[in-house]
């Protein structure tokens, strides 16, 4: 998997999640999920299933509300577009 496709799933993440759940109220609110989805992460790593499919897909939520956290908590500007690709590093 190319870092650009694994970009692409984590933004996708991202956006599935925001439209579930909206943006995150307050930095406190960020934290919570992000350490959950981190905490499931390390049970799967604690039972030896940490290069499972499952590990992937909790470490792509993890990227994708790291993410989200940057957008509605630090940034707070949410007028600035998230573009994937090396023209974008």
């Amino acid at each position: 998997m190319t870092t650009d496709l694994l970009l692409i799933e984590i933004k996708a993440e991202m956006d599935r999640g925001t439209e579930l759940y909206g943006d995150f109220a307050s930095p406190h609110e960020g934290y919570a999920v992000i350490k959950e989805e981190l905490d499931e992460l390390w049970l799967l790593i604690r039972y030896h299933e940490g290069d499972s499919d499952e590990a992937k897909r909790e470490a792509i939520q993890i990227a994708a509300m790291a993410l989200k956290y940057i957008l509605c908590c630090v940034q707070k500007d949410h007028s600035s577009e998230f573009v994937i690709g090396k023209d974008a590093l």
